[in-house]
């Protein structure tokens, strides 16, 4: 499966003008944005995400990427105990951002040559474990 890089645009977009976008500018629906996104292209936009939150988190291995995201959002809080909540309108900004946030940091982390294989190969040593 090929990486698909040209989703920038549209996530900055997205990310600046959530509004022109969506009625109703909640995490989960920004994330089924993301999820529809990547499943309109295969899989290819966000293929190792998962994985990355997993190894910056240590836990997660059994978890899609939404839950891990708030987990990161909200670290104070104990893991998957904010998910399928509703948030406040602050945690819903906050959750968003820390969204976007991760999704700049794994792509830059990913241009790095072979980053990607290696997000894999540590992936699979920690499922090991």
């Amino acid at each position: 499966m090929t990486r698909y890089r040209n989703h920038r645009a549209a996530f900055d977009n997205v990310r600046r003008y959530p509004g022109m976008y969506f009625s109703e500018v909640r995490f989960d629906v920004v994330a089924a944005f993301i999820q529809g996104f990547d499943a309109a292209y295969e899989g290819g936009v966000l293929i190792g995400f998962k994985e990355w939150i997993v190894l910056r988190l240590g836990y997660g291995t059994n978890l899609y990427w939404v839950p891990l995201v708030l987990d990161a959002a909200f670290p104070d809080q104990k893991p998957g105990a904010m998910f399928g909540v509703s948030l406040s309108a602050a945690d819903e900004k906050k959750a968003i951002d820390k969204l976007f946030e991760l999704l700049d940091a794994f792509e830059h982390e990913v241009d790095t040559v072979n980053k990607l294989s290696k997000i894999f190969v540590d992936y699979t040593e920690l499922v090991r474990r």
